[in-house]
């Protein structure tokens, strides 16, 4: 290819390229509903009528681990896998977090 249609080819690439982050893979498990709101999307289950007004992917991915009774056993075990995986790192950032603050030691008075 020569470099003009190398940098014709990348210019098309960059302008059909959408602006923000990519949606989350539990998008592909609901429907998005009305119109996009302070850059936030509502969304009904695919499974099952829950719907939220505010789509929310961590509520959504509990949803679908914990409360949709209707979705298949394989995409339930992924989410509780993801939510288990973000419990842990909660985890640990909160210990980390204690670690760096500074001790409080009682002072004496002579």
């Amino acid at each position: 290819m020569s470099d003009i249609a190398s940098e014709t080819h990348v210019q098309r690439n960059k302008i059909a390229a959408k602006p923000g982050r990519k949606p989350k893979e539990v998008w592909k498990f609901f429907t998005p509903i009305g119109q996009k709101k302070d850059g936030h999307q509502s969304c009904k289950c695919n499974y099952c009528p829950w719907s939220q007004t505010h789509g929310e992917p961590s509520s959504m991915e509990a949803h679908l681990a914990l409360s949709c009774h209707k979705a298949p056993i394989d995409i339930k075990e992924k989410f509780l896998l993801i939510i288990k995986s973000r419990g842990k790192n909660q985890i640990i950032n909160l210990e980390e977090e204690k670690s760096i603050l500074p001790i409080k030691r009682k002072r004496s008075y002579q």
